[in-house]
């Protein structure tokens, strides 16, 4: 099984939201659902997030980079 996670608070200090979402299945049903879901996140210029970068302060979260 693969299980990836999603995990994201709003970008408005008003908003008293936050977005949690799973996605798991097969390695099969993952190899369809992989470029389905990159495409989706091109269309809307959406990037995603390695959250072990923010956890690690690494990459665009690196702590030089505020």
């Amino acid at each position: 099984m693969i299980l990836k996670s999603y995990f994201d608070g709003g970008t408005d200090a008003k908003q008293k939201r936050v977005t949690v979402a799973t996605v798991c299945g097969t390695s099969e049903q993952w190899r369809s659902f992989a470029p389905a879901w990159k495409l989706i996140l091109d269309t809307h210029r959406a990037p995603f997030l390695h959250t072990t970068d923010a956890v690690s302060l690494k990459a665009e979260f690196d702590k030089g980079k505020g």
